[in-house]
């Protein structure tokens, strides 16, 4: 696997409620093409492994936090 997928991979497990492409190509600093190109093919991994989302015993991951580049983005 790929460092640039397995980048991807690790972000979705670990933030599971973010589906917008472009922020997490913001978020991990490749680019749009890269994350659309992986995208669907890691989902699909995850959903064929049973994996939805949730830690193990039910409890929901939170979801991601906006991190603070974003947020001196929209603040100025």
């Amino acid at each position: 696997m790929s460092p640039k997928k397995k980048a991807i991979a690790t972000y979705l497990r670990e933030h599971p409620g973010v589906s917008s492409k472009a922020m997490i190509a913001r978020e991990l600093q490749i680019d749009r093409s890269t994350v659309q190109r992986y995208y669907d093919e890691i989902r699909e991994k995850f959903q064929r492994q049973g994996w939805n989302g949730r830690k193990p015993g039910g409890l929901r991951l939170k979801q991601a936090q906006p991190s603070q580049f974003l947020m001196d983005q929209f603040h100025g």
